[in-house]
């Protein structure tokens, strides 16, 4: 997954995309583990979307979780899965 954060981060700040806002869908170990190599990489997560009521409304390493229906529909996100 290093490898592979490295190589993403790379394609977004190509495209500029690392300046829309960037979620995370998915809130548990391995993914949140995978955003570290991520952040590590100098992308910075917005937030994540869980469906996890016990996760939804919290803070996650200090990145905010959310509901996917808390999503505006009108603003552009950068969605990883």
């Amino acid at each position: 997954y290093a490898c592979k954060a490295y190589y993403l981060a790379r394609w977004l700040r190509e495209r500029k995309l690392e300046q829309r806002t960037i979620c995370i869908w998915g809130a548990g170990r391995v993914t949140r583990k995978r955003v570290g190599v991520l952040v590590g990489e100098g992308i910075s997560v917005s937030f994540y979307v869980d469906v996890d009521s016990k996760k939804v409304g919290r803070e996650i390493d200090g990145i905010p979780v959310m509901d996917y229906e808390e999503l505006n529909k009108d603003k552009k996100y950068y969605i990883l899965l």
